[in-house]
């Protein structure tokens, strides 16, 4: 079953960046974000929520699911970049399904975690 989608409903953009690790002179991993694909899509409203951290801390953590056009590239070990004219949401994806199986939508839970 498709869901269910107005027209004009996908109006954000969003960069799919994927993860690169690299060596620096002194031989230090450092992690860079390359750009992969730009989709649209539309951001649902978020789940807030405290949430410890490894260091002890507690930090807030939002919950946001994000329908967007199917894309291969696409995976949990990506993040989006969300633009929508006065903010910019940066969001790890936790899980991204095909709901009706024909490569059209992808709905993705991402979570956003700010100090």
């Amino acid at each position: 079953m498709a869901l269910p989608m107005p027209c004009g409903m996908m109006r954000l953009q969003a960069e799919v960046q994927s993860s690169t690790t690299t060596l620096d002179e002194m031989g230090q991993a450092s992690e860079s974000w390359l750009t992969v694909a730009r989709v649209a899509c539309h951001v649902e409203t978020p789940r807030t929520f405290d949430a410890i951290d490894d260091g002890g801390g507690v930090s807030e953590r939002t919950d946001w699911r994000v329908v967007c056009a199917w894309h291969r590239d696409i995976t949990t070990k990506c993040r989006m970049v969300v633009h929508d004219g006065r903010r910019e949401l940066t969001l790890y994806v936790r899980s991204c399904t095909d709901p009706d199986m024909r490569r059209r939508r992808m709905v993705i839970d991402a979570t956003e975690v700010r100090p």
